[in-house]
């Protein structure tokens, strides 16, 4: 499968208590596409990920974000960003490494084996 990860470029992270502080974009790394979710689970279907929306990291406090962003969940319970995972793919596309290991890095990356 020809994998290419689109990225979500409208996420943005703001303050609560303050509507006049400028809300700020989230790096788009941080927050693959639904439909790039929905490929790369299937890309990884003998793994079971299920997709949620999640935040794109962890916040505290009064800071929000304007919507969620796609997470792998394992049957284990763990669950990975979707965009962090689909990054592999990207790095290669870019030159990296060579594509075929992509979905090899990413089998790793979700074994925690880096």
């Amino acid at each position: 499968m020809n994998f290419v990860p689109q990225y979500d470029d409208s996420v943005r992270e703001f303050y609560v208590f303050r509507p006049d502080v400028p809300a700020v974009a989230i790096n788009p790394s941080y927050c693959l596409m639904p439909t790039s979710a929905a490929q790369l689970a299937a890309i990884l279907a003998d793994l079971k990920p299920t997709i949620e929306l999640r935040d794109p990291w962890p916040t505290y406090g009064p800071w929000r974000y304007t919507h969620g962003v796609p997470w792998l969940v394992f049957p284990d319970g763990s669950a990975r960003n979707a965009a962090l995972i689909a990054g592999w793919w990207t790095m290669a596309q870019n030159g990296n490494f060579p594509l075929a290991q992509a979905e090899v890095f990413a089998r790793q990356d979700i074994a925690g084996q880096f």
